[in-house]
């Protein structure tokens, strides 16, 4: 039998293009997921700091001593 030009190779070629597809599928799928968790991860840092930021607050107005600041801001940082 003849095949033509590109003989049995035209089932590979189409299940090639198929797992292209795929892999670019999964790539973007990847790059959506990291850029809405980046979010939360920044979000969780800007939190953090709110955390040092009151503990500096409440170690200058007196409400906790010097060993007490330096346990709680090691624990958050």
């Amino acid at each position: 039998m003849m095949y033509g030009y590109y003989g049995d190779w035209m089932g590979y070629s189409l299940l090639g293009g198929l797992f292209m597809f795929i892999f670019w599928v999964v790539v973007i799928i990847i790059i959506i997921n990291l850029i809405r968790h980046g979010s939360h991860i920044s979000h969780w840092d800007k939190s953090s700091n709110r955390a040092v930021d009151i503990l500096k607050e409440r170690y200058a107005k007196g409400e906790i001593n010097k060993e007490d600041f330096e346990a709680k801001k090691k624990d958050l940082v």
